[in-house]
């Protein structure tokens, strides 16, 4: 017969699959599937065993349910299955949709046998989240604080008002003073600040004698206050998730990066981190690890559980993707959070009358992240960064109260601006009638 046409698969990293006489080849374009192509996965999976890889199949249902009935019955027919498959970690490949042409074929015992012949543990913990020295940027930022540390020099964090904002900041000011430095925080004020670092905030770093300045959630679009900050001889470290602001020349994109001595963003062009997807509180708590890890430091140690709850919060607050890690962060992070490692947390869950064993994702997004919210939009969020300071439960009961009743207020006020805009309409249709 006619000689096969090899596999392409889209890949997001060059690793080859598989090499035999038909072939499986990695590139950005789909081809025609030969007969033998279930047998050619097995080469590829063998051939990744051999050198320490997995094949993760991820299937979403309704896709295997899509192309399953389209199986039955297929006699030369073509069926047409878009398909991704990209990098989890050094160990694990993700295949989590397959896209190709199947001429002859069929597609539901296909995906059944990648499914059955891969060797890979359905659950993942917390040991499957990738590597924080992934993070571009990530050795400099260490290299860089704990100099600042041994240097005795003033430590400010400054984050944003928002959820992640507020627990980025918390996580490394927490992590800061577990190494012994002189840190503190300063989070923007909504109305008189606006969002993340401008002039006044540099200026007031700079009378208040702070050597270094390390920021979270924001930063990656503040070049101008960054070299602001560096004529005044403060040091600036980035920490951001946000997409990184570019130019158009000789019809591409440059990135513009902030002037920094180190610039932490999973969105850099520049990354090889495997998802980008995480967002300030998990970009803070890599950091806060990575620092752990190179000085072995035993009170950062036993605050890495803690902080893991404050990660999870600020994935679901910041509305992002539940997939990849961030499902693995936001599923452990909440078993932290009912073992109540911070005592603000927990108060904040009584008086909102969550029992521990009840808490879900759910409650994360919509009942404690906006108690925290509330401070930002009515008053500062430094009162919510005060509540998971609290050292005491009297402390942290009376906080969490303030709280609630602030959110309680937020919420009456959005009523009575949807009544006044409803009244307004009927108003404007009435007198145009």
């Amino acid at each position: 017969g006619r000689k096969e046409e090899p596999v392409t698969l889209p890949i997001k990293f060059p690793l080859l699959l598989a090499q035999g006489s038909d072939g499986i080849a990695v590139g950005l374009a789909s081809k025609i599937l030969p007969h033998n192509f279930v047998e050619l996965i097995n080469a590829a999976i063998a051939h990744l065993q051999g050198r320490d890889f997995q094949l993760y199949p991820d299937f979403p249902t309704g896709g295997m349910a899509d192309v399953s009935r389209y199986s039955d019955g297929l006699r030369g027919g073509t069926v047409k299955v878009r398909a991704k498959i990209s990098k989890i970690d050094k160990r694990t490949l993700a295949i989590t949709e397959i896209p190709y042409t199947m001429i002859g074929a069929n597609i539901a015992k296909f995906l059944s046998d990648v499914a059955a012949l891969s060797e890979t543990k359905k659950t993942q913990d917390i040991v499957d989240i990738s590597n924080h020295w992934l993070l571009k940027d990530m050795d400099k930022a260490v290299e860089e604080i704990l100099k600042a540390v041994r240097e005795g020099l003033h430590i400010r964090v400054i984050g944003d008002y928002d959820v992640d904002g507020i627990c980025s900041s918390y996580i490394l000011t927490k992590g800061f003073q577990m190494l012994g430095a002189q840190v503190d925080t300063a989070i923007p004020h909504r109305i008189h600040d606006g969002y993340g670092l401008n002039e006044h905030l540099i200026e007031e770093a700079k009378r208040e004698g702070v050597g270094m300045i390390v920021t979270c959630d924001n930063g990656i679009a503040a070049a101008p206050q960054i070299a602001l900050a560096n004529s005044l001889g403060m040091r600036v470290i980035v920490t951001d998730h946000h997409e990184v602001p570019y130019i158009e020349e000789n019809g591409g994109r440059k990135e513009q990066l902030p002037p920094a001595l180190a610039v932490v963003d999973p969105k850099r062009a520049d990354d090889t981190y495997p998802f980008s997807g995480i967002c300030g509180g998990v970009v803070a708590l890599k950091l806060i690890q990575a620092i752990t890890e190179k000085t072995g430091n035993p009170g950062l140690v036993n605050i890495q559980e803690e902080l893991l709850e404050f990660a999870a919060l600020s994935t679901v607050c910041d509305v992002m993707e539940l997939k990849d890690e961030n499902r693995i962060l936001v599923k452990e992070g909440l078993k932290r959070i009912q073992k109540g490692y911070n005592e603000g947390l927990k108060a904040l869950m009584e008086v909102n009358d969550i029992a521990p064993d009840r808490l879900s994702a759910y409650h994360l997004g919509f009942v404690l992240g906006p108690c925290l919210n509330a401070t930002g939009r009515l008053d500062t969020a430094k009162r919510a960064l005060e509540l998971l300071q609290s050292f005491t439960r009297a402390d942290a009961m009376t906080a969490a109260r303030e709280l609630k009743d602030l959110n309680e207020s937020r919420k009456n006020l959005t009523v009575q601006g949807i009544q006044r805009a409803d009244e307004y309409i009927q108003g404007t249709c009435h007198d145009r009638s």
